[in-house]
């Protein structure tokens, strides 16, 4: 653990937030609006500019998504990628697994995976998750959600797809429990944190337990590190049907 100095005197910018929170401008209630704001804005500013910062292969956030991956997929099973990208993890899933395949609505980031990531037993198509079929899954062993959930109108009929068809699902979205700050917007009423970025859903950690259990799907293991939220669940209705054969 590094030394901190208790004589240390504050930022710059330390004191100009506590001088601009004493103006007598506003109540303390829209000064706390304004502070969760500016709070979300300098998060999400630091999470764009170290994608700048660190390549992909070394990013500290992609880090704990692959060790979680890597831990739960079976190497003679094929993967989907949902809302893969520019491919990277996609790559490395087809390496833990025996093949893997990237969907996006996005035809650049699909042009942008096939140009670095394309190989025999990696694949990439321009698609809408939302209208996948029992069809499209058939030949499906483990489908990754990594950051897509939220942007489904409606998570739990998209899980249920998942859970009559494939074996297992792993996913990862933001958690909401990581700070008390959320409670303040969710007290506030606030606006959700992710909806300028095409979010429609947030989740708390009991939410993904009932959204989880309601589609059929059984939490193998999960974890909360880092602002994240991880799950590898299990199909409970295909392992049922099997059992009754």
């Amino acid at each position: 653990m590094p030394q901190l100095s208790g004589s240390t005197p504050p930022k710059t910018i330390e004191r100009f937030f506590y001088l601009l929170a004493r103006l007598p401008v506003a109540g303390p209630e829209k000064k706390l609006r304004w502070l969760l704001d500016i709070e979300w804005v300098v998060e999400h500013l630091c999470q764009d500019y170290s994608r700048r910062v660190f390549q992909e292969i070394e990013h500290p956030k992609e880090d704990g998504t692959i060790k979680f991956a890597k831990r739960c997929i079976r190497s003679d099973e094929t993967v989907l990628d949902v809302g893969c990208g520019p491919g990277y993890l996609t790559s490395l899933l087809a390496q833990f697994g025996h093949s893997a395949r990237g969907i996006d609505v996005s035809e650049k980031m699909i042009d942008l995976a096939r140009r670095d990531y394309l190989a025999d037993n990696v694949e990439f198509y321009v698609a809408d998750a939302s209208l996948l079929t029992d069809k499209d899954l058939e030949a499906v062993n483990v489908v990754f959600l990594c950051h897509v959930l939220g942007f489904f109108e409606d998570p739990r009929r998209f899980l249920e797809l998942l859970a009559r068809n494939v074996d297992s699902v792993l996913i990862e979205v933001p958690d909401f429990d990581s700070t008390t700050l959320n409670l303040f917007r969710q007290r506030l009423g606030s606006e959700l944190m992710f909806r300028t970025r095409g979010y429609v859903n947030e989740f708390d950690r009991d939410e993904m337990s009932f959204l989880l259990e309601a589609s059929q799907l059984s939490v193998q293991e999960s974890e909360f590190r880092h602002g994240v939220q991880r799950y590898w669940c299990v199909s409970r209705s295909r392992r049922s049907s099997e059992f009754t054969i």
